[in-house]
């Protein structure tokens, strides 16, 4: 989990996700804004499974990858992270690097 300074609220939620820019991979898609700190949120759709320690799990997995990416290089701006059904299947090694690879791309 992300430190509390580190997580969005919920009116911020709603004006990223409705003001962002949305970038695509096969696992992912992400909304971006600029920003000078660093935010972030997953999100795991109900529609892609209803079994909750599935969904719970795979939450745990990205916020786990954001916090270690970020000691590595240190991020600015504010994320929302939307995983998709495909993301269910994918290996922790695979989530990482198209994750990263992601977040690469806006920089």
């Amino acid at each position: 989990m992300l430190a509390k300074k580190n997580r969005l609220t919920v009116k911020e939620f709603k004006d990223i996700f409705t003001k962002g820019r949305r970038f695509h991979n096969e696992l992912t898609t992400l909304v971006y804004v600029p920003s000078e700190t660093f935010k972030a949120a997953v999100v795991v759709s109900g529609k892609n499974t209803n079994i909750k320690p599935v969904r719970n799990k795979l939450r745990r997995q990205v916020y786990e990858i954001l916090r270690t990416s970020l000691k590595n290089t240190p991020r600015t701006g504010t994320y929302i992270f939307l995983l998709k059904k495909d993301a269910l299947r994918a290996s922790y090694a695979m989530l990482s690097t198209s994750l990263i690879a992601l977040t690469n791309r806006i920089q």
